[in-house]
């Protein structure tokens, strides 16, 4: 019993490592601007990551949720601005006959799943 659950635990990390090192591989990919000197740093920096990912992963989630929480706080900052502007553009457009008509812009995702 205990042999099967430290091969499943050991497949498991071993699944999770691959597939993280994937995803963080093509995001080193993407990025142009990394000086030559760097690019084997880097890897090395992504191969330990991806070894080590039990660790790395909380920690960058809680990254992750700390500018979630500051764009947030920014965000609801902003929000009565927008709301202000909005009726000014609408008082404005009502007092014209044509209405405008906006495009949405397209929304590029940076994370490929």
């Amino acid at each position: 019993m205990k042999l099967i659950l430290v091969a499943l635990s050991t497949a498991f990390y071993g699944l999770m490592a691959i597939r993280l090192f994937r995803v963080w591989w093509v995001f080193f990919k993407r990025d142009t601007d990394l000086a030559p000197g760097w690019a084997y740093f880097s890897i090395a920096v992504l191969v330990l990551a991806s070894v080590f990912w039990p660790v790395v992963v909380p920690f960058a989630y809680l990254e992750l949720l700390g500018k979630v929480q500051r764009n947030a706080a920014g965000l609801e900052a902003r929000v009565p601005e927008a709301q202000t502007r909005e009726a000014e553009i609408s008082d404005a457009e009502a007092e014209t006959s044509e209405a405008k008509v906006v495009e949405p812009e397209e929304f590029v995702s940076s994370v490929e799943l």
